[in-house]
């Protein structure tokens, strides 16, 4: 509990700089890469 009181003591902000679509194309692409399966899935 301490760690928490201490971390949330100096919160930043997360700045996002990439779309969203940018994101789910690279989680896609990583999951299609590690995951057995999913190379050959169809949208």
């Amino acid at each position: 509990m301490v760690f928490a009181v201490a971390h949330n003591g100096k919160p930043n902000r997360e700045k996002w700089v990439k779309l969203a679509d940018e994101i789910l194309t690279s989680a896609k692409r990583f999951c299609e890469r590690t995951l057995p399966g999913t190379a050959d899935a169809r949208d």
